[in-house]
């Protein structure tokens, strides 16, 4: 087995990332990690392929990325790691090689299973890694659903051999479209989710505000930026840098047609929100959004921004509609169903990992949302 390092998804044949990694999914098509290669200079792509002969039998994506450590840990910690770090600046920023990348969730690697073994395939690409990513203080092998297809027992037991540590990663929001109307799929949420659907509803009526919908969203960029970074900043539960406002103009042009914005106006034609979608057709995934703090409150601009996202679904016909991560307890509302992940993390240092392994947990493991009841209020 021969292993190669691309630094490009154009390196990659199509049926082998688009087929079998991203499987149709349009948050992970070679075309949409295209522009994060070109828009993100501070993280490095690798796509670590194995041959057989001059046949592909493996593919792996690992980023290296300098992540702040404070993203995985509760409020609480963070602020004494803030603290620290007026002493020490660099505390708890990790260069971590990990499979994906810090905007896309699932599976980011493909061997096939008749040349290989899941336990061959994993030693071979750990000591890949070990030996590329030298540099790399931590390794974190992502993400597993826990409905996949392989045993869990066959998954753990191999990784945690070789020195990784199981935990959660944030779940997924996913909505299954069982339903052909708005007024059918509005019928099937809880009672108070639906008074406050239809009072959001009359308080866009009332302020004439406006639902737009747009394919080609190249000049609404100037706009639609300062909103994204505006989310960016208040994030809570993943706190991740921005991307550069270049990248927006990159994804309009290299996904025309599979991405479009849904933007809300108010009555004086001043943007106040928008949500930017990736689409085929059977899945909507809702991917970015932007919010004027200063009405979202008023406007109930978070509730109207995925609510105009689950009804242009429902007009296209789709049957998935991938909320992503963060802001379960409103998404639980609309009718997503919350998809656990697991990762696997440890140290590149042997000695590090084995002293450190028990915290690995407390230190990456990010704070999970909790399920809503029947009877939870809004």
């Amino acid at each position: 087995m021969n292993w190669v390092v691309f630094k490009s998804v154009c390196d990659i044949p199509e049926k082998i990332w688009d087929e079998k990694i991203a499987e149709g999914h349009p948050g992970k098509l070679s075309n949409f990690l295209k522009t994060l290669e070109q828009s993100c200079g501070d993280r490095e792509f690798c796509y670590f392929v194995s041959y057989d002969r001059d046949e592909i039998i493996s593919c792996c994506l690992i980023t290296l990325n300098n992540i702040d450590g404070c993203i995985f840990l509760p409020m609480v910690l963070s602020n004494w790691v803030n603290r620290i770090r007026r002493i020490f600046p660099h505390w708890m920023v990790f260069k971590i090689a990990m499979t994906g990348t810090l905007e896309t969730a699932g599976r980011h690697w493909w061997y096939n299973p008749d040349r290989l073994s899941w336990n061959d395939y994993i030693i071979a690409l750990n000591e890949q890694i070990n030996s590329y990513f030298h540099k790399s203080h931590v390794i974190i092998f992502r993400d597993f659903f826990t409905h996949s297809d392989l045993l869990p027992k066959e998954i753990s037991f191999v990784l945690e051999r070789e020195g990784f540590r199981e935990v959660a990663n944030l779940p997924l929001a996913i909505i299954h479209l069982n339903y052909s109307t708005e007024k059918d799929y509005l019928k099937s949420l809880k009672r108070r989710v639906r008074a406050t659907i239809r009072k959001m509803l009359e308080i866009i009526k009332y302020n004439e505000l406006y639902v737009e919908y747009v394919n080609d969203f190249n000049t609404l960029i100037e706009e639609i930026y300062p909103l994204y970074l505006a989310v960016n900043k208040n994030a809570k539960e993943l706190k991740i840098p921005p991307l550069p406002k270049e990248y927006f103009k990159k994804l309009n042009d290299e996904l025309r047609g599979t991405s479009n914005v849904i933007t809300i106006r108010d009555k004086n034609n001043i943007m106040i929100g928008f949500i930017l979608s990736l689409d085929n057709s059977k899945i909507a995934n809702p991917f970015f959004m932007g919010m004027d703090y200063k009405v979202a409150r008023e406007f109930y601009l978070l509730y109207a921004l995925l609510w105009a996202a689950i009804c242009c679904a429902l007009e296209k016909g789709q049957s998935i509609v991938d909320l992503g991560v963060t802001n379960y307890f409103i998404k639980q509302g609309l009718g997503a169903t919350l998809c656990s992940m697991r990762m696997f993390v440890r140290f590149r240092n042997p000695i590090l990992n084995k002293l450190l392994y028990p915290l690995i947990p407390v230190i990456f493991q990010p704070q999970q949302p909790m399920l809503r009841s029947s009877r939870g209020k809004l």
